[in-house]
């Protein structure tokens, strides 16, 4: 009987080996991987205060006389417009100095004071009353002759 368990054994292995059977070829196989969602990450950041005043270079306030008074004393005025983006609501303000010793009173001023985020045109003037022509240096026929400085201030409204 071992006999024929032993020869029963053969055929079988002889037929399995013999048999045409398929194979699997890892490099063919038939899904493609697709993206899944997990987790969705809130992302934050903090946003500054943004002010930008294009052309600055080309900005300039020409003051011309107002009005003459007696003893040599005059007025003068004159502005410019300045284009201002930002993105926040912002309050302006200005400052001035004075360039020379030239006796008088030097104002500057801007309007309007307020502007709303996204920005717009504001009118920087500068005046100057009381003004001696006989001080601070200053001779007849002169052209362009600095006088002074406005700074334009803004802050968070």
């Amino acid at each position: 009987m071992l006999k024929k368990s032993l020869f029963a054994v053969a055929v079988v292995a002889l037929l399995a080996t013999m048999a045409p059977a398929g194979s699997i070829k890892l490099a063919d196989w038939p899904t493609t991987y697709v993206y899944q969602e997990i987790v969705d990450i809130p992302v934050f950041m903090d946003i500054g205060f943004y002010v930008f005043i294009p052309d600055q270079d080309k900005l300039k306030i020409k003051m011309s006389q107002t009005s003459g008074q007696s003893g040599e004393k005059h007025s003068y005025s004159g502005s410019c417009n300045v284009a201002i983006q930002c993105n926040f609501n912002m309050k302006l303000d200005t400052s001035r100095s004075k360039v020379g010793s030239w006796e008088g009173d030097f104002g500057s001023s801007v309007s309007p004071n307020t502007l709303s985020a996204g920005g717009g045109t504001v009118t920087v003037t500068a005046t100057a009353t009381n003004v001696r022509l006989t001080t601070g240096g200053f001779l007849g026929g002169q052209k362009d002759v600095r006088v002074g400085t406005v700074t334009l201030k803004v802050a968070p409204q």
